[in-house]
């Protein structure tokens, strides 16, 4: 990430604000990360390096106990943040400074790198600015992810597009065997820990990071593992690394749902990996039977189409799980064409709303 590496530094550099500290952790790098950001000249940045190669989910739980800040966030070596970042912040925190805010979740925008043509087409940049800015219920949004009505994205993550405050982060890491996470995805991981602790946080619909997308970021990696058909596990590096560092899928789930990238098991293993004194969630019956319901309806929506072999593959998998929980699969069958046609309704309505709101403010 060395090319892209400069620009998102300069992107935090590049607001006035004195108060902040900017820590750069080179992960074991090989391409001279730190070359050209070393002749920046700024008391607030710091360069650190790890004493090894790290997983991603160990280099985040190492790097955030090296901050010192009030509020902490981590972008990635292709992402960026807005102009007047830390005063948007700011202002934000005193409209509500009653209300005792201890997270931030914000609407992203979008940059797209050159050399993801094949896949965003010539997109360059995505940004709506609606202003809106509303304290939201930590338990209702935590809901609504759950039952796949919200993107986790929209929850207070420790990634771009949240903001967190580093006691929030010491508290959980106290309840949580001295660490802060405890699954290989780090922000699906923190979006739903966070959200967990938390009564509220704030939502604000300005963006305030930029979600960076390059050939070398996670996204592009992962599509072109399932182009390739990797269905077997075991040839998954990135969980690899992660169980040498001591962090490991929930049992509760089959690791197939998640190796096959579906929503479903991404959510769900972060989710019953957190610690059951922070969770009190983890044997709800009802949530269980809905992850179910939740995996026949994401194996039949899912955007990136399955190979044949994929698909027989997974439907297998799928069976077998449901019968080894004693869920009778018909009646599941039942509620997931139910719960298909309420989420493709919300979503229809949510788009419909979406592209209403994007002609007012482009023309209006």
């Amino acid at each position: 990430g060395g090319k892209y590496l400069y620009y998102a530094v300069k992107s935090v550099l590049n607001n006035n604000y004195k108060n902040c500290e900017v820590i750069v952790s080179l992960n074991n790098t090989t391409d001279k990360s730190d070359s050209k950001i070393r002749k920046l000249k700024d008391q607030r940045l710091k360069i650190i390096k790890t004493p090894k190669f790290f997983s991603m989910v160990k280099h985040y739980e190492w790097l955030i106990k090296k901050a010192k800040g009030e509020w902490i966030s981590i972008i990635g070596d292709d992402d960026g943040v807005v102009d007047n970042f830390f005063l948007k912040i700011d202002e934000s925190l005193n409209r509500f400074k009653h209300k005792n805010i201890e997270a931030i979740s914000s609407t992203r925008a979008f940059y797209f790198w050159k050399g993801v043509e094949h896949i965003y087409g010539n997109t360059v940049v995505r940004y709506l600015d609606t202003q809106k800015v509303k304290i939201k219920n930590s338990k209702l949004e935590l809901l609504k992810t759950l039952f796949g009505f919200s993107a986790y994205q929209n929850l207070p993550l420790i990634y771009t597009s949240g903001i967190v405050k580093k006691k929030i982060i010491d508290q959980i890491i106290l309840k949580s065997k001295n660490r802060f996470y405890h699954e290989p995805n780090p922000d699906i991981y923190s979006a739903l820990v966070i959200t967990l602790f938390t009564k509220k946080f704030l939502r604000i619909e300005t963006p305030l990071f930029w979600m960076g997308t390059s050939s070398k970021s996670n996204a592009i990696n992962l599509i072109k593992d399932l182009s390739e058909k990797k269905i077997d596990i075991n040839n998954n590096d990135f969980l690899n690394h992660s169980k040498k560092d001591g962090y490991f899928l929930s049992k509760k789930i089959d690791p197939y749902f998640w190796q096959l990238r579906l929503r479903s098991g991404f959510l769900f293993s972060a989710f019953y990996q957190i610690p059951k004194n922070i969770n009190k969630y983890y044997n709800n019956f009802f949530l269980d039977y809905m992850f179910c319901i939740f995996i026949i309806t994401d194996f039949k929506t899912r955007r990136i189409q399955f190979t044949s072999q994929e698909k027989e593959f997974l439907k297998k998998r799928i069976k077998n799980y449901i019968s080894k929980k004693k869920i009778n699969f018909t009646i599941l069958k039942i509620l997931s064409e139910v719960y298909l046609l309420v989420t493709r309704s919300y979503n229809f309505i949510r788009k419909i709303s979406f592209r209403t709101n994007n002609l007012f403010y482009r023309y209006i």
